[in-house]
């Protein structure tokens, strides 16, 4: 069974980038757009098992 996880990110105050998953308890941050996809991808892959893992990114 495949699941969606998607993310509300938003400009933070002290600079940089905040990323939260609308239906699952995942949370990071990053320093600038360009890096937000892999970290991104990190928190997902820390939150599930990685066998279970296809990625696709939107713009």
């Amino acid at each position: 069974m495949s699941q969606e996880v998607l993310f509300y990110v938003e400009e933070s105050a002290d600079g940089g980038f905040e990323a939260s998953a609308v239906n699952h308890s995942i949370y990071t941050q990053c320093d600038n757009y360009a890096e937000l996809p892999d970290i991104l991808r990190d928190a997902v892959r820390c939150h599930f098992d990685e066998g279970s893992l296809e990625f696709r990114t939107w713009k």
